[in-house]
């Protein structure tokens, strides 16, 4: 399977700079790692329903994405 990474800062910049507001790059940096680690915490619970739905002990998140981390 291949690795999934989080979205460049580049390509953040470009899609946040649309707009009338300009953020510096540790500015999109910090939002875009709050935003992964929102992600992380709805996929958590999304399993976690899951989980209680069909009685399974337990789902794991994927390895391979890398959700990243607030900071």
């Amino acid at each position: 399977m291949k690795k999934i990474g989080k979205i460049s800062l580049d390509r953040c910049k470009a899609l946040l700079d649309k707009g009338r507001r300009k953020y510096s790059m540790e500015e999109i940096k910090k939002l875009r790692d709050f935003l992964y680690f929102i992600a992380r915490i709805d996929i958590q619970l999304f399993y976690k329903k899951m989980q209680d739905k069909i009685g399974q002990e337990s789902i794991q998140l994927d390895d391979d994405i890398d959700y990243g981390q607030a900071s």
